[in-house]
């Protein structure tokens, strides 16, 4: 957007001065932007890993003011082997109304507001520049696609043991 960017704090476009944010929006809302981002280093490979291990992955995620975003996000996760059609995405403003075992963000008040909503469940900050601050419990704040495969298998073998 032409200024510097502070990626140790939580993108909020409202923080930006009215031209950047302009700019940031104008990209953000252009016809493919999504299916250009580039994933997290191990990203593919580890959701594959969740995957073939038998966990049943959903991809949660916000939508943002762009015409074809969904879309975009879409092809994005069917690009990388990770989604046939929809079933297994959500969009959500509110992440927290989606139930599941294990809810991994990288912004700490998703993972926040999902874990009050769902005590039993396991909430992961996935670690970023700009959630080094988290404190919080039971989340755990790491980035290590193995750790969360183990804490996934450990997750499903308790459900399994009380017949869930």
């Amino acid at each position: 957007y032409g200024g510097e960017f502070d990626n140790t704090k939580w993108f909020d476009q409202k923080t930006l001065p009215y031209a950047a944010r302009s700019r940031v929006m104008a990209t953000l809302a252009r016809e493919g932007f999504c299916r250009e981002l580039e994933p997290l280093p191990g990203a593919i490979a580890g959701v594959k890993a969740l995957m073939a291990a038998g966990c049943e992955v959903h991809f949660v995620t916000s939508l943002w003011s762009s015409p074809t975003w969904a879309y975009d996000r879409q092809r994005w996760l069917q690009g990388y082997g990770l989604l046939d059609g929809y079933s297994r995405l959500v969009f959500a403003k509110d992440k927290y109304v989606v139930k599941g075992d294990i809810f991994v963000d990288d912004k700490i008040s998703n993972v926040e507001k999902w874990q009050e909503a769902w005590p039993n469940g396991l909430g992961i900050v996935w670690a970023q520049p700009w959630n080094t601050d988290w404190t919080g419990l039971p989340a755990r704040r790491f980035n290590d696609w193995s750790r969360l495969l183990s804490m996934a298998a450990i997750m499903k073998e308790k459900q399994e043991s009380y017949g869930l």
